[in-house]
Parts: C-alpha cells; structure tokens; sequence
C-alpha cells in the first residue's frame, strides 16, 4: 500500500526518522569518539553547550531548555561529566543557590579530540552536501526539523485524545 498522504516528502521523511531511530539507539550509549575518555553523544551535546555559552554564564535549566533536555536529565549528565572530570561546578557569587557549570581543562581536551574526530568522519560529508543546497534552503529544512522536535512537547502528543464520534 502506497501511503499518498506523505506524497514527494517521503524520501525526506524516511531519511529523519531513520536517523532519529539510529541516533536514538545510541544517544545514551557510551563511546570513545576519538577520545581516551568514553562519554554519550548527550553528554558531548551538554558540554558543547556549556562551553558555547560560558561567557553568559547561563543557569543549568537554561542550558537544558536549549538542548530539549529535562532539567532532572541534565542534571544527572551534569553529575556523570563532574565525575569524569570533564566540568566544574561553581556557585554564583552573591547567589549561592545558582549553579554554574563550567567546562574542565580536560574536559577542553576531550572535546577538541571528539571535534577533530566526528568532522572527519561524519561532518566533512555532510557540510560537502549541505554546500550543494542555497543557504534558504538550508533554514527551511532546519526549520521543518524544529517543528518535528517541538511537537513531542505538545499536550496533545502527551494525552490520550478523545474518542471522536463520527455521525453516519
């Protein structure tokens, strides 16, 4: 059976979901990604971020908005890298009930070492075909990602629907 609704947007369509089921398998799943130190892909993402914003300083539950992330989630990432020794916890001056989270010197290395790695063998390619598609183009299709992930945040994703009755 031809499914008609998806029309010329299949292809594109069982592209993301095979890389969201792939990428979902082993999100979680330690790896050494060119480093001697084996972390997730979540937990490359937390520091990615946490290094791309410290001189904002931003709170823990502002990075973990960012990332989609629970705040419970990213704390316990938080937790895991601190024993790792990949991050460094400090306490706000003046505020002692904020925490901010900063990237360790190791935790620099590691991700210079991951960066170096998943370019060569992932984003090299992937940045030589994005080049072969106008700029515009790329914002739409990052903006169709967007509204794919921000579905799973919608209540009625989250609830059970109502039954509809159908009047015959």
């Amino acid at each position: 059976m031809k499914l008609v609704w998806l029309e010329k947007h299949r292809h594109i369509v069982e592209a993301m979901v095979k890389f969201g089921n792939k990428y979902g398998s082993n999100y979680q799943k330690e790896h050494y990604y060119g480093s001697e130190t084996l972390f997730s892909a979540e937990q490359i993402q937390t520091l990615e971020y946490i290094m791309e914003n410290e001189e904002q300083r931003q709170h823990m539950s502002a990075v973990a908005a960012r990332l989609g992330m629970t705040p419970s989630t990213f704390t316990k990432n938080v937790q895991k890298m601190c024993k790792k020794g990949l991050l460094e916890k400090y306490k706000e001056e003046g505020n002692k009930k904020n925490i901010i989270i900063q990237a360790s010197d190791k935790g620099r290395q590691v991700y210079a070492e991951y960066q170096e790695y998943v370019q060569k063998i992932l984003f090299n390619d992937i940045f030589h075909e994005l080049e072969q598609v106008p700029e515009e183009y790329i914002e739409h299709f990052a903006k169709a990602l967007e509204l794919w992930a921000d579905v799973y945040d919608l209540p009625e994703i989250k609830e059970k629907p109502a039954l509809l009755k159908i009047d015959e």
